[in-house]
């Protein structure tokens, strides 16, 4: 972040949560990673987090709270019920991958292949490989 920035210099007088120009103030990766322990989504691509956090990545907290959100929500979905509703592992599977974004599952396993957490590395791949079959991204 740029060393003469002043996050309240704005008309308000309140600090800029999301200013341009590079990098976020802490309290607003705070935030987002909060929401993505909560609920397993990033709001933004990897990149983006990447390029707005000083070229770091999430930090293992956050990375394993959306690797278990997922984990969880794919093993509801391969046991073909969700609260009583039938569902379709095949649909659902690319559903799954669709609203977590497929750039932070890839992301995801590749965490776990560094960590040698092989079976995790299974779920997601195979998720993966049914989400670019479906909409024929197979690479």
């Amino acid at each position: 972040m740029d060393e003469n920035f002043d996050p309240f210099d704005n008309e308000y007088g309140e600090e800029n949560l999301f200013p341009t120009g590079g990098g976020f103030p802490p309290l607003a990766l705070t935030m987002i990673d909060m929401i993505a322990m909560n609920t397993g989504c990033m709001e933004m691509s990897v990149d983006d987090y990447i390029s707005y956090n000083n070229d770091n990545p999430p930090n293992d907290n956050v990375i394993e709270s959306m690797t278990e959100s997922f984990i969880g929500a794919l093993h509801s979905i391969q046991d073909r019920e969700i609260d009583g509703l039938e569902i379709d592992p095949v649909e659902g599977t690319n559903f799954l991958v669709k609203t977590r974004g497929e750039d932070w599952i890839e992301f995801l396993l590749k965490y776990h292949e560094d960590k040698e957490n092989y079976e995790i590395c299974k779920d997601l791949h195979e998720s993966l490989l049914i989400y670019q079959s479906i909409n024929h991204l197979v690479k």
